[in-house]
């Protein structure tokens, strides 16, 4: 899970406004039985992790168990009942760790997609062939900032949407499930949810870039997002185009998302989107400005 905001605000389909349940990162976990019980261990890449560049790290963390049979959950750092784990400003303190080295942050994914059909046209048998190819990229700028790239994106290893029956005039909300659009995804949020069961607004949803209306994917030309912190700014930008098909012109989408954190829990910062048609003059334009404090 990603957590933004401590993980408050209102419910969308399986997550809340702030937690990122498909956000799947590189890791390894082992368990074993002992004649005392069981114990697990997990490596996580550094390059997984988030950290700043400095000799001496001091992280927060926090670990839970759940003891069924005991009905108990318990804290590596005590959490009051009202709370989560993922109020993360109550975590404990990772000290001493030193010269900590994250390594090259840069992963390149590509791909060759060939297909062949053959069909028998009376006494001929016609064959025919297609094949396409493309890549993706995500690079770590600095040790708050990451960058992704997009080139023929391929979302066929994407896990397909559970089937809903929408008796409603509203539009179902699929979660996002595209590692393209995943990582730091609630930095595109507007607006506070930490207030009861509020939720943040949602001016930009990813699953409106590259997929119709029926969920069928729409091909995409390329893209670049760019996401992170960087002192106490919040930055999160994307543009990405779309080829024409299912008889709707191509696209071009841009979000720009900037907030500065300011005193302890407060942050101030706007947003930006524009989608335009190509080779037409079809636009929708969003401003807005947003405050938590």
């Amino acid at each position: 899970q990603q957590i933004t905001e401590e993980g408050e605000g209102g419910w969308r389909g399986s997550n809340t406004a702030n937690i990122n349940v498909n956000w799947d990162g590189v890791w390894d976990v082992k368990t074993t039985q002992t004649s005392n019980g069981w114990v697990a261990e997990i490596a996580i890449p550094m390059v997984t992790l988030r950290f700043p560049k400095v000799d001496q790290q001091s992280w927060g963390a926090n670990f839970m168990r759940n003891i069924r049979r005991k009905n108990e959950q318990v804290f590596w750092a005590p959490i009051t009942k009202e709370y989560q784990i993922t109020r993360v400003s109550l975590a404990g303190t990772m000290a001493g760790m030193r010269s900590v080295n994250q390594g090259m942050d840069l992963r390149v994914t590509p791909y060759v997609l060939a297909s062949g059909t053959q069909q028998r046209s009376g006494e001929r048998l016609v064959t025919t062939g297609a094949g396409d190819i493309g890549l993706d990229v995500k690079y770590g700028v600095t040790s708050g900032l990451n960058l992704d790239l997009t080139l023929n994106t391929d979302f066929a290893q994407v896990e397909v949407d559970e089937q809903q029956v929408n008796l409603t005039r509203f539009p179902l909300f699929f979660p996002e499930k595209r590692d393209f659009f995943l990582e730091n995804s609630g930095m595109f949020d507007v607006g506070s949810g930490s207030s009861g069961w509020g939720r943040s607004a949602t001016l930009f949803f990813t699953r409106r870039i590259g997929l119709s209306e029926s969920g069928q994917p729409i091909p995409i030309i390329g893209g670049a997002r760019l996401t992170g912190k960087t002192g106490r700014n919040n930055i999160a930008a994307l543009n990405i185009t779309t080829q024409e098909n299912f008889g709707r012109a191509g696209e071009n989408f841009f979000v720009g998302r900037y907030s500065r954190d300011i005193f302890s829990r407060s942050k101030i910062g706007g947003i930006v989107i524009n989608k335009e048609t190509l080779g037409g003059s079809d636009y929708n334009r969003t401003v807005a400005a947003d405050a938590a404090l």
